[in-house]
C-alpha cells in the first residue's frame, strides 16, 4: 500500500524536531522500515561526547525536551481546535455531519494515531452531507480523494460512474477501488442497484478532524443534560 504524504511529511517534520525513530513510528503507526527510508536523508545533528571511554549521546536529552515541546504544542493547538467545533456544534448542520462522521468515519486509536478525516458510506445522502460539511469548512477541491469499496464480481466502472455523477466529479477523479474478495453467501446487494461504498478521505485535515471531535463531544454532552 502506498504510504499517505502525510504521513511521510509529518515523519520528517518529527525528524527534525530531534524525535528518533521508535518515537515516530508510535506516532504514525507505520512501520519502522517506512520511516527509516522517509526520513534517512534529515540531519539530526547528533553530537557524541566520549568521556573516560563512555559515550553521552547528547541527542537523546536534545530529542527527548523537543519531543516535549512538540506534545505541547500539539495538545494546545487540539484543545482550540476542539473548543472552535464545540462552539460550532450549536448549528443543525454542523451537528449533524460530525456525528455522522463520528459512526461512520475513521477514528484515531491511542495505539494507531490518525487524525485524519476519511469517511465511508453507501448512502448518497450522507456523502453529500459529509461533503456539504467540509466545503462550508474551507475545504478545496485538492484536499479531497474518492475511492470505491465494493465487491469484486460487481461492474466497478458503472458503479464509478454512478458516484462520480452524485458527487459532481468526473469518474478519471477516483482512485482504484478497494475489492472486497467474494465468498458465496445470502447476500442480496447483488443486482444493478448495488453500488458499493464510497470512500472519501482529505488531505492535511488534522485541524479539521479535531474540530469534528470537539463538535461531537459537545452535541454528546448536550444530549446528556436534556435527558437528566
Amino acid at each position: 500500500m502506498r504510504a499517505k504524504p502525510e504521513s511521510r511529511e509529518r515523519a520528517r517534520e518529527l525528524r527534525m524536531a530531534g524525535a528518533t525513530l521508535s518515537e515516530i513510528v508510535r506516532e504514525l503507526g507505520v512501520a519502522k522500515s517506512s520511516v527509516s527510508t522517509w526520513v534517512r536523508d534529515v540531519p539530526t545533528g547528533a553530537v557524541e561526547v566520549r568521556l573516560g571511554g563512555e559515550v553521552l549521546d547528547r541527542m537523546k536529552v536534545m530529542s527527548e525536551a523537543r519531543w516535549a515541546s512538540h506534545e505541547e504544542q500539539r495538545s494546545a493547538a487540539r484543545k482550540a481546535a476542539m473548543a472552535k467545533g464545540a462552539v460550532a456544534a450549536t448549528d443543525p448542520m454542523i451537528a449533524a455531519a460530525a456525528i455522522a462522521y463520528w459512526c461512520e468515519g475513521s477514528k484515531s486509536k491511542p495505539w494507531r494515531r490518525s487524525e485524519r478525516l476519511t469517511f465511508i458510506n453507501s448512502d448518497p445522502g450522507l456523502i453529500a452531507l459529509f461533503l456539504g460539511f467540509l466545503r462550508r469548512s474551507g475545504v478545496s477541491e485538492d484536499q479531497i480523494s474518492y475511492r470505491l469499496s465494493i465487491h469484486e464480481t460487481a461492474d466497478v466502472p458503472a458503479a464509478t460512474r454512478w458516484w462520480a455523477e452524485r458527487v459532481g466529479v468526473v469518474p478519471e477523479r477516483f482512485a482504484n477501488a478497494t475489492l472486497k474478495r467474494h465468498v458465496p453467501t445470502t447476500r442480496h446487494n447483488t443486482d444493478d442497484h448495488y453500488h458499493g461504498c464510497l470512500i472519501v478521505d482529505v488531505r492535511r485535515s488534522r485541524q479539521l478532524y479535531w474540530f469534528v471531535e470537539g463538535a461531537v463531544q459537545a452535541v454528546i454532552a448536550g444530549v446528556g443534560r436534556s435527558v437528566r
